[in-house]
């Protein structure tokens, strides 16, 4: 094969190039071998992760309970019951089918929601990332936009045509109306 040169690829203002120029020779000189290692580990890495995404994808069928546009819902219960991993994993998942292209899910947001689950505010919201926020609300774990209604907005509706009655205690009724 013919490599391809790209001028950026020399440029030491992308952090890649730095990894590759600078810190992969100082890494040999103080453990040669090192490159060799690194690349034997990001291939074990990719091995696992190919795993346990097979994991993920059968606890999302568990703990999402609905999507739609600008809102996912997981089932806190049992979101909570799948191990720390794959619970990383799944709000990872929630979140970038929210914002395809967010390039950072960090790790402080996704612990923030954990920590939200267990331990939520007063409110049962918090802003999350990106323009996204959490909700808990009847049992459920909402990841969503903030110019985002949720379904079933927590209060009972009435479907089309049907007819609400109010009954008061002590109420008497009597025949015929």
């Amino acid at each position: 094969l013919q490599p391809s040169l790209d001028a950026s690829n020399q440029d030491t203002r992308y952090y890649r190039n730095r990894l590759r120029q600078e810190l992969t020779p100082h890494l040999e000189d103080l453990n040669p071998g090192a490159r060799q290692r690194i690349w034997r580990m990001a291939e074990l890495l990719r091995e696992d992760s190919a795993v346990l995404e097979a994991q993920v994808e059968a606890a999302w069928q568990v703990c999402c309970q609905e999507t739609g546009t600008g809102f996912v819902a997981f089932d806190a219960s049992r979101l909570q019951t799948q191990p720390l991993a794959i619970q990383r994993r799944l709000i990872r998942r929630g979140i970038a089918r929210l914002h395809h292209g967010l390039q950072d899910i960090d790790y402080t947001s996704v612990e923030r929601t954990l920590d939200f689950l267990r331990l939520p505010t007063r409110s049962k919201q918090r802003d999350l990332i990106a323009g996204l926020r959490l909700e808990l609300q009847q049992g459920c774990l909402w990841l969503a936009d903030w110019k985002t209604d949720l379904p079933g907005a927590g209060w009972p509706q009435l479907e089309p045509g049907s007819q609400f009655q109010l009954h008061l205690p002590g109420e008497i009724s009597l025949p015929g109306g």
